[in-house]
Formats: C-alpha cells, structure tokens, sequence
C-alpha cells in the first residue's frame, strides 16, 4: 500500500508537471480534445471530439498527452515584412505595370488575430495562416491592383497609397468569390508600400526625365522670382518718384505760402502807408500842403536858397516868392520875418 501511494504521487506530479499547459498574457489558446471524455479540475465532464469553438484566455491549463492538449496564439499586433533585402532570399512584391514595366516594391503587413475567432483561424489554416492565406493574398492582390496603372504613376506617392488602402479593404472583406480573412480570425490593419524600383534602364530613363522636369521647374520659378524682383523694383522707382512729388509740391506749397505771406506783408505796409499818408494829409489841411512838403523833400541837398528882404522900400533882383509861388508863405499866425539888427 505504501509504495502504491508512492507512485500515485509521482504519476500525479509528472502530471502536473508534464500535462499542464499556460497561455500567456498576449496569447489566446485553443483546446484540441482526441477522445471523448476528459478530466478536468473538477468532475468528469463529456466533450466532443474535435477542436473547441471556447477560446482559451490566459492562464495554466491540464493537457493529458494524446487525450488533449491547448495550442496558444499571439493576439498582440504582429508585422511581417516582405522585402528586397530579406534572408535567405529576396522576399519583396514583383509586378508588371499597365504599360509592361516590371518592378518590385518592399510592404510591410500589420495584422492581428481575432480573440473570438481563433479556434476557427486553428481549425482551417492551424499556425500556418500566413503561408497558407495572408501572403498568398497580399500578393496577388499587390500585383493585380498595380498592374492598373502605368510606371510613372507609380512614382506618385498618393497612388501607392489609394493601392494600400484598397488591399488592405479586399484582404479583410473578400474579393471575386473569396472570403475575407476576418472571416476565419485575421485582420489586416494596414499594408505599408515603401522602397520601389523598376529595371534599371527604365530607372535612368525616368531619373533623366525627372531631372530635366525638375530643371523645367526651377526655371519657371527663377523666372517667376526674377519678375517679382522686377515688379518690386518698378513699384519702388513709382514710390520714389511719389515720394519726390510729394516733397516738390509741399515746398511749392510752402514757397506759395511764403510769397503770399511777403505779399500781404507788402500789402500791410502799403496800406499802413497810405493810412499814414492820410492822416498827415489830414492833419496838414489838405493835399496842397503834402505836395509841397515832398517837393521840398525831393530837393537836392546841394540846392542853398537865399533869401533877399522884399518891401514896399526894397525891390530884389530876383524875387524867390514869386517863382516859388505860395510854398513858402507864412501862415496867418506865424509870426513876420524881420529883418536883421543892422536894418538891411
């Protein structure tokens, strides 16, 4: 009895350790039962022969050896690459173009298998679902959907991008009779079209003409700058010449104003000269007088009058009341000339 309880405990801790199975955080397990009754944690419990349609989420699960075991699967996003430079061998996409170029082009796939699909995704393609369904798909699909535009639109980046887009739609939804791959658990979430190249003719041919466009441009856009510089400098020599008008026609304003201003300073004084021409000719009784005082003022300095004593006694040889008419009479209240002490 003792050495049969021995063995019981040993076949029960190589069990456990030899018919366990874990599924990890970032995976997903899928149970395969080979008969019809397995023991599980607790009390016997009857299944169906087959792979179960339950997936497995992480934790430690009993797999008897040929009665049934877990297979896990990654549900984390994964990324496969399909490029020139891959080992052992060239792994990139060849196709033909729509005017009979062959080309290649490097693409990344990002994809993802379905949590609550994966028994279905195990049951059909098991863990070769991306040789048996992913790339088979992605590749045909590349070539025929590039091979409907010509090499030059290639180059076009915004082309290559409507092609991703629209293969990553056919690979998930279906196309021509073929069901998508979300149908048995994977999901393409983006196909990535990077490096490209065509033979290496046709590669020079386009490089050349890419250059002599590129050259077309930067002429244009010489030429474009060159006639903005121009237009500058015309606008420049229109605002100088502005500029000098405006300061002409303000110093002609100014010279105006100055002129008009001497001119009604003139006029002041022209008119403060007649005012003061009135007044003496008022206060001197009359025009008579002012003439004769400017006369007078307009004699020359060198012109000496001598004045010879008239009377009823004395007749003069010349007699300067007479040519001089009345300028020099005294007025009625101006007191009489007489004659010196010696009575000549």
């Amino acid at each position: 009895m003792k050495y049969v309880l021995i063995i019981i405990i040993l076949a029960a801790g190589a069990l456990a350790i030899w018919g366990c199975s874990e599924v990890g955080p970032q995976e997903v397990g899928v149970r395969t039962t080979m008969i019809g009754l397995e023991r599980g944690f607790g009390e016997a419990e009857w299944f169906q022969r087959g792979i179960k349609s339950q997936p497995l989420s992480p934790g430690r699960y009993v797999s008897i050896p040929h009665v049934s075991y877990v297979e896990t699967y990654p549900v984390n996003e994964q990324r496969y690459h399909m490029f020139k430079d891959a080992e052992p061998v060239r792994n990139d996409v060849s196709f033909k173009t729509r005017d009979g170029q062959i080309a290649w082009i490097d693409a990344t796939i990002r994809y993802r298998l379905m949590y609550d699909r994966i028994p279905v995704l195990h049951r059909e393609y098991g863990h070769e679902y991306l040789e048996n369904v992913l790339l088979p798909t992605v590749r045909s699909l590349l070539n025929n959907k590039l091979g409907e535009y010509a090499a030059e639109e290639i180059y076009d980046g915004r082309t290559r991008q409507a092609v991703a887009l629209e293969v990553t739609d056919l690979i998930n939804q279906g196309h021509v009779g073929r069901r998508g791959t979300m149908d048995v658990g994977l999901e393409v979430i983006d196909v990535l079209l990077r490096r490209f190249e065509f033979t290496e003719e046709f590669q020079t041919a386009i490089e050349q003409k890419k250059i002599a466009s590129e050259q077309h441009l930067a002429a244009i856009e010489w030429a474009k700058k060159r006639e903005a510089e121009a237009e500058g400098e015309r606008l420049a020599v229109i605002q100088t010449a502005k500029g000098r008008a405006e300061q002409v026609r303000q110093e002609a304003d100014a010279d105006l104003y100055a002129r008009r201003k001497a001119a009604e300073g003139i006029r002041e004084v022209g008119l403060a000269e007649a005012e003061a021409r009135a007044a003496m000719v008022e206060a001197m009784g009359g025009g008579e007088i002012l003439v004769q005082l400017e006369f007078a003022q307009n004699l020359s300095p060198k012109l000496q009058i001598w004045g010879i004593p008239t009377g009823q006694q004395n007749h003069s040889v010349m007699d300067l009341s007479g040519v001089f008419g009345s300028m020099f009479q005294p007025s009625q209240s101006a007191v009489p000339l007489r004659p010196g002490a010696d009575g000549n």
